[in-house]
């Protein structure tokens, strides 16, 4: 399963199309998966709109941890059970463990580049990457495959 972030570059006609999915892991020391969080980057490696992995901080995870624990509304809408809260919570704990561990910074998923960077929308859904202005158009879920253009 995959889902898709499209968006376009200021002054081009064709959308950049980024596909993430859902089946990447890390393989963890006891064997067990932990899927890798992802974001849309530029990567100087590749030079090149891909996928590049979030390494969260730890304040940010147990952040995300105490959310869990005191849920909004928003939240229960969401997870819709306490059980699916519960496993979140499970896999924070489980991610928190393996942050510790981490030392190396984000890389992109394509290359191992560490030289990214990564691609988050304002309110007005711009941003700008690598001196090139962005415009976020939207994210879908599908198996469709298209090519990544290089820019």
């Amino acid at each position: 399963m995959a889902w898709f972030t499209e968006f376009r570059i200021d002054g081009e006609t064709e959308p950049c199309m980024i596909c993430f999915y859902l089946t990447l892991n890390y393989r963890l020391p006891d064997k067990s998966l932990l899927r890798i969080e992802q974001e849309a980057a530029w990567c100087e490696g590749c030079r090149s709109f891909g996928v590049a992995e979030v390494i969260p901080s730890i304040e940010e995870l147990y952040s995300r941890i105490q959310e869990l624990q005191t849920p909004t509304q928003k939240l229960f809408f969401i997870y819709r059970t306490q059980e699916a809260m519960g496993s979140a919570i499970d896999e924070l704990h489980t991610r928190l463990r393996w942050r510790g561990s981490r030392k190396s910074p984000a890389r992109c998923l394509a290359c191992g580049s560490t030289a990214i960077t990564p691609v988050r929308f304002a309110e007005d859904r711009t941003c700008v990457v690598n001196g090139k202005r962005l415009r976020y158009v939207t994210r879908h879920h599908g198996q469709r495959h298209r090519h990544l253009r290089r820019s």
